[in-house]
């Protein structure tokens, strides 16, 4: 655990990356990324892989054109990863991660509203927590599909604090990745880094109040 533990006196939301940190699907994006990377003929390799999670659109076209000189080539492969994803979760069931319900109740026993900030569509993340069965939990899901630029930018979180009548100080963030945390703290958002397809490091330790291998142990720490 990094840190002194925060006060939660002044935080009014709690704000919830999806894929990773609510839910256990960021194994199956790394894969069908992987994937579908090799079969258009990008061959990749995992810390590229990493580099996009959470990673929106324009910035990953970036990428791609840096790492193969191809303008196209992002466009290509996001498109052939989505059929893998879906192809593949038509048989993978999706679980949700350890401490889900216990920390949306502890959140809920101390007044503080929940929300789902996530870089994924609202259609898809709707129908990927009715499928991991936490889908009642939360009223509002907030997508970067809203906002100019998705994470790592700032500009999602600052949207959700605002669509929720708050400032982003107010506001609490789990994120499982680099870009989901740089989004939350450049926001102004107070941030809690939940590890989960790469660990507690230095490109995550500038961006980081607090860490905690799951959620249940942030509600321990913090009951």
């Amino acid at each position: 655990m990094k840190g002194i533990y925060m006060n939660l006196d002044n935080i009014k939301a709690a704000l919830f990356d999806l894929d990773g940190t609510l839910i256990d699907t960021e194994k199956y994006y790394i894969q069908c990324w992987k994937e579908a990377s090799k079969l258009c003929g990008f061959e990749i390799e995992m810390d590229k892989v990493y580099m996009l999670r959470s990673c929106e659109y324009e910035l990953g076209t970036e990428l791609f054109y840096k790492w193969f000189n191809n303008k196209d080539a992002y466009r290509i492969v996001r498109t052939k990863r989505k059929e893998l994803m879906n192809e593949l979760l038509r048989s993978e069931k999706i679980e949700a991660k350890k401490g889900v319900k216990e920390v949306v109740d502890f959140f809920n026993k101390e007044g503080i509203s929940v929300a789902v900030v996530t870089a994924s569509a609202v259609d898809v993340a709707d129908k990927y927590m009715k499928q991991a069965g936490i889908r009642d939990y939360f009223d509002t899901i907030i997508s970067a599909k809203d906002v100019k630029r998705g994470k790592p930018f700032p500009y999602v979180y600052e949207f959700a604090a605002g669509y929720l009548g708050l400032k982003p100080s107010e506001c609490i963030a789990f994120e499982d990745s680099p870009n989901g945390m740089k989004s939350a703290h450049d926001a102004g958002c107070h941030t809690v880094f939940i590890p989960d397809a790469t660990p507690f490091d230095d490109t995550v330790s500038e961006y980081t109040d607090e860490t905690y291998e799951t959620l249940s142990e942030f509600v321990n720490k913090h009951n």
